[in-house]
Parts: structure tokens; C-alpha cells; sequence
């Protein structure tokens, strides 16, 4: 029977210490780069397996990030999850995926079921509907680092990983304007997270910045689900005589459902009302026109986001901070708003 390679043989090959092997299969930022790849490119020609068992009994951690995110079905978390998975892979950790519906109550719920299992560090992005974050307390009193990301809040104790949502929102309103729009409408989640307030903060100040006057009953509050489009857009056009010209979503998939909704009324996009949309979903592509939209680094976001998550399970838990990182967006200019 062929014997297993030990951290012991890579150690002596490489004539260093056996805790430093241990560090950089860890991704341990005391070990230099060129290190950790001579380390790692060595442990993959030696077919070395860590024993996973033993390493979370030597350490007491489980070398497993948990990730809670609204949905997983949903094109920009799908990739957030698999930029974090990307990051967690190279430095040999394990994730366990959950996510809460949009819901409060589920996000408590699972936030609640976390804490019961070992785990190194949360990465979490809040529920649309979140009233209060003190089911997140525990984690922090027990010395178990969370990552904040897109949906962020000032009340939670952690690194925070978003884009520059008040910029990217004034892109949008402000490509509309220059396309020839002048009564906006923007379609956005609840005003109550961050996220979607410095959108909307965004979308006005564009507005007046251009001497156009920000009409407050077309800021559409709601769930950003497709059906949240239709209804939008029933509002927008109770009287279609002051309807607006340009419309600002939150997500792509308002964005879709304006356009399919404005085909079944027979007003033209772009000439009639050009639409942007935020995400650059796959789908943005395929509808008819394509859609204008933000596109976001969402895979950047993830390894960013675990590769600070790793950074925190190594800290001694006094030097645990909040830090924000803000990543850019870019306006992907397409037929829906493209009028000249």
C-alpha cells in the first residue's frame, strides 16, 4: 500500500517547518505569496490531502464559512457565491450556502441555526424585508468574524464589501437625462436599506443636478420581483399623458418586465421610454431591445468578501474591525436607452 504524503515530507522537501507548510495550505497572510504557491503547486504534485479532522482539533476551527444571502437562484448572488467558493477552494475551506427568501423571520431563523454549528466566519447579505440586527450579536460576542455584502448596514460590527450604489444610481438617471429624458421614474427596494436609499439618493441628485424636478411619486417602492415591474408600471401610467420618459431600476428583472409590459401597451423602447436596469443579469441580452444596464462585480465581490472573511479568522479576535471596501460598477449602454 502506497504511503499518504505528510505535511512532515512536504516540510522536509521544502526545508522549512511543518507550521509554516500547515500556514500556507491555510492561506495564512504571515506566509509570503510565492510561498503559499510553492507550497500548494508542491502539495498538488505530492497528491497531499489534509486531514481536515485533525487540523480542526490541533486549531478548534472547522475551516467552514457560512454564506446567508437573499436567494440563491438569483443571477447576481449566484455569482457572489461562486466568487466566494472560488477563494475558499484555494485556501482549503468549506462553505455552507443558506438563504432567507427576502424574509426577516427566515433570516433569523437561519442566522439562529449557525450559530449552533461550528463555523469561522458568517458572509452574509441582509434580507429585504430586515427590521433589526441583534440575531447577529452572538456572533460577534463569540468572536466569530461576519462579512458584510451589497445589502450593508452601519449596525453590524463588520468588514463591508459593496459597490458605490449613490454613484452607479446617478450614472443611470444621469445617461437617461442625456438621452433625451426629462419626467424619470425609478423603480427601487425598500427605502429602509442602505443600499437602495443611496440609490434613490443617487437618482435624485442626478435629477436636480440637471434642473429637472424629481417627481416623488414615481419612486416605486417594492420587492423588485418581475410582477413588481408590472405593477410599477400601472402606477406610472394611471395617466399616460404624464407618464415618464425614462425609468431607473434597481435590478435587472423590473427592468425586463417594464419592457415586455410597455410592448403589451404599444409604447416603443427607447423612443417612447427608454429603461436602464442594474445587475447586467444574462438575461439583459436576450430581451428585446437589450437592456442598459449597471453591471456589477459580483464574482470580485465574493473572493473579496472571503478572502477578508479568511483575513478575520486569522486575526487574534481583538484586532477584528470594521473596514468597508467599495467595488466600481460600469454603465453597459445598450438599445433600451440608447436614443442617439
Amino acid at each position: 500500500m502506497e504511503k499518504k504524503v505528510t505535511i512532515y515530507d512536504l516540510a522536509r522537501e521544502l526545508n522549512v517547518s511543518p507550521s509554516t507548510i500547515s500556514r500556507a495550505l491555510q492561506g495564512h497572510p504571515g506566509v509570503g505569496p510565492e510561498l503559499r504557491k510553492t507550497v500548494k503547486r508542491l502539495a498538488a504534485k505530492k497528491a497531499y490531502k489534509v486531514n481536515r479532522n485533525a487540523a480542526s482539533l490541533r486549531t478548534k476551527k472547522s475551516r467552514t464559512i457560512a454564506i446567508l444571502v437573499p436567494k440563491i437562484n438569483d443571477y447576481f448572488f449566484n455569482s457572489v457565491i461562486a466568487g466566494i467558493e472560488i477563494m475558499a477552494r484555494e485556501n482549503n475551506y468549506t462553505v455552507i450556502i443558506s438563504q432567507s427568501n427576502d424574509e426577516y423571520e427566515t433570516e433569523v431563523d437561519v442566522v439562529n441555526s449557525l450559530l449552533s454549528l461550528n463555523i469561522d466566519a458568517l458572509i452574509v447579505s441582509l434580507s429585504m424585508r430586515a427590521k433589526n440586527y441583534d440575531h447577529f450579536k452572538p456572533f460577534l460576542t463569540g468572536g466569530i468574524p461576519i462579512v458584510s455584502i451589497d445589502r450593508v448596514t452601519e449596525e453590524i460590527m463588520a468588514t463591508k464589501v459593496f459597490i458605490d450604489d449613490y454613484g452607479s444610481a446617478y450614472m443611470g438617471a444621469a445617461h437617461l437625462i442625456e438621452q433625451g429624458c426629462r419626467n424619470l421614474a425609478a423603480i427601487t427596494g425598500i427605502l429602509d436599506l442602505k443600499i437602495y436609499s443611496e440609490r434613490v439618493r443617487g437618482f435624485r441628485d442626478a435629477i436636480k443636478d440637471h434642473n429637472l424636478p424629481v417627481r416623488e411619486e414615481f419612486i416605486y417602492q417594492c420587492m423588485l420581483l418581475s410582477e413588481d415591474g408590472k405593477k410599477a408600471m400601472d402606477h406610472f401610467f394611471v395617466k399616460p399623458e404624464d407618464a415618464p420618459d425614462g425609468i431607473f431600476c434597481s435590478n435587472d428583472t423590473t427592468a425586463i418586465a417594464c419592457i415586455q409590459d410597455c410592448r403589451k401597451r404599444g409604447i416603443l423602447v427607447p423612443d417612447d421610454v427608454a429603461i436602464v436596469g442594474f445587475s447586467n443579469d444574462p438575461r439583459s441580452e436576450i430581451i428585446e431591445p437589450n437592456l442598459t444596464t449597471i453591471a456589477q462585480p459580483a464574482i470580485e465581490m465574493g473572493r473579496v468578501a472571503c478572502e477578508q472573511a479568511i483575513l478575520q479568522i486569522n486575526k487574534p479576535k481583538s484586532l477584528i474591525t470594521s473596514t468597508d471596501i467599495i467595488l466600481k460598477t460600469e454603465l453597459v449602454i445598450r438599445d433600451s436607452s440608447r436614443r442617439k
